[in-house]
């Protein structure tokens, strides 16, 4: 019996050692490969900072809303001021729109030291009276334009002494006009819509804000 089995005993213990090593191979490929721990996040602490807010108007409204994700949780309502407020906030990236009636100015600003945030409401009269300062300088600079360009244009009709007494008269309107047109424009777009005015507190504990109005903080506080 041996002596039968003796020839192929070598392929029997070739076949042998290649099952064992084939479930070897499939017992550790069905156990579960152990997963490294997740890194716990990182939560960095924000500094708070006063934020003190001079509201110059009786019918202004200064709202000021959080950009940074996770300084404003979902729900919260933004800070809202119809007066001077003091308010502790975390530090951040923010945006202050403030309103008086149908006119609104936003503003973005960041918020990394104690900030004075000083807004006024717009004056009528200062934009009246800018509007009138830019259409007078373009009335004035049209006729010293009409009349320089008349004097230079005669061909030789006026003296040289008619020339120059009448040529101020359009020199000097339209130089005039030239001054007027950017300045009254400028301060009737000024006072279009509310200022906003950004000073750091540099003595902070020197400056006493009047009595808060309606507000709600991000963390509770005023």
């Amino acid at each position: 019996m041996l002596a039968r089995l003796r020839p192929v005993l070598p392929a029997l213990v070739v076949a042998a050692t290649v099952v064992s090593v084939s479930r070897r191979s499939l017992s550790q490929e069905r156990e579960p490969t152990a997963l490294p721990p997740r890194p716990r996040p990182v939560v960095l602490e924000r500094r708070e900072h006063r934020l003190l807010v001079r509201n110059v108007g009786k019918a202004l409204t200064v709202r000021v809303e959080p950009q940074d994700a996770g300084l404003r949780p979902e729900g919260t309502p933004p800070l809202v001021c119809t007066e001077s407020c003091d308010w502790e906030v975390p530090a951040g990236r923010y945006r202050v729109g403030a309103t008086s009636g149908k006119r609104e100015k936003k503003a973005d600003f960041e918020l990394s030291k104690p900030m004075l945030l000083r807004v006024e409401e717009p004056s009528k009269s200062a934009r009246i009276a800018g509007l009138t300062l830019g259409l007078i300088g373009v009335g004035a600079a049209a006729w010293g334009a009409f009349v320089t360009l008349a004097i230079l244009s005669s061909g030789g009709q006026m003296s040289d002494e008619a020339s120059a007494k009448w040529l101020p008269v359009g020199l000097v309107p339209l130089g005039v006009g030239a001054v007027l047109i950017p300045i009254g424009f400028s301060l009737h777009a000024a006072n279009r819509a509310p200022s906003v005015d950004f000073q750091e507190l540099a003595n902070e504990n020197k400056i006493q804000p009047r009595p808060s109005g309606v507000g709600l903080s991000l963390q509770g506080r005023f």
